[in-house]
């Protein structure tokens, strides 16, 4: 099952309004009319249309009413994602109960998925020709530009070959280690301190903040929180047991979260891998 990718240009531009939504008129406005008269001209169909606009353009007592979501405005994200939703649905597709961004649908045994975030879609089928159907009905719709075989999207490396895909983020990797100027560290073998109980960690957390205080202890486990969600299951642990101290942290935990930058330095290459089989999955459950 391969992953394709595409990207809708202006995305927030293609959203209805459900509302009146008035706006002052740009400064270009009239210059863009008064180009369209002169290329068109005055009796054209469009040049007719522009020398009217241009009349009202000019009129300081009228105001623009927008027929479609523009950037910046607040409702602009959500009309998007209705047309979007819309469109989606129209050609077969549905929101899975997982996630409401994660579509698909069922032709015999063939399985059609495609994953949304704003006007990025990531597309996977067995099918090629089914996935180019997909994205032909889109392109009925919206202005397309196919990237082909996902590669890269939101920080994530996507490696795809006939028998195997993997998932990483070594980029992201370098990126957070030179934000915490931590590029040049030396690398450990695991994220964590072995020997230190929890409770050391938590030493000294009635007393005042100290200059420590100042440290960008949250920004930097944020950063790996995503890492951890995304492709990096081996560091969730400690990273959420030291996001408990992002009210009042010390410096045993600001060195806890440093340690894990060194980890990931030596094990930036780590992933997910997802490899072909015939394996089932099985499992089990009590009354409970």
């Amino acid at each position: 099952m391969k992953i394709h990718q595409l990207d809708i240009v202006a995305a927030y531009l293609n959203g209805f309004l459900n509302e009146e939504v008035f706006m002052e008129k740009p400064e270009i406005l009239e210059k863009i009319l008064l180009e369209i008269i002169q290329r068109d001209g005055k009796n054209s169909v469009s040049g007719t249309k522009a020398t009217k606009m241009l009349q009202d353009a000019q009129d300081e007592n009228k105001v623009c009413l927008l027929k479609r979501a523009l950037y910046g405005l607040r409702q602009a994200g959500r009309q998007w994602h209705a047309r979007l939703d819309t469109v989606i649905r129209q050609l077969g597709l549905i929101p899975t109960n997982a996630d409401p961004c994660l579509y698909s649908t069922r032709r015999d045994k063939t399985q059609l998925i495609a994953l949304i975030y704003v006007d990025d879609i990531l597309i996977c089928s067995q099918d090629e020709v089914w996935i180019k159907e997909f994205c032909q009905g889109l392109a009925r719709e919206f202005k397309v530009k196919e990237l082909g075989l996902a590669r890269y999207c939101l920080s994530i490396e996507i490696n795809q070959d006939e028998d195997a895909s993997s998932l990483t983020q070594q980029k992201y990797i370098r990126e957070i280690l030179d934000r915490f100027h931590m590029k040049s560290c030396n690398p450990v073998s695991t994220p964590g301190e072995t020997r230190v109980r929890a409770t050391d960690l938590m030493e000294d957390q009635t007393s005042k903040e100290d200059e420590n205080s100042t440290r960008p202890y949250r920004e930097l486990i944020g950063a790996l929180m995503y890492l951890a969600i995304a492709t990096r299951p081996d560091i969730a642990y400690i990273t959420s047991y030291l996001a408990q101290f992002n009210h009042c942290f010390t410096q045993e935990q600001w060195g806890a979260a440093k340690r894990i930058l060194r980890y990931l330095q030596g094990t930036s290459n780590f992933g997910l891998h997802f490899r072909k089989t015939n394996d089932k999955m099985t499992g089990y459950s009590d009354a409970d």
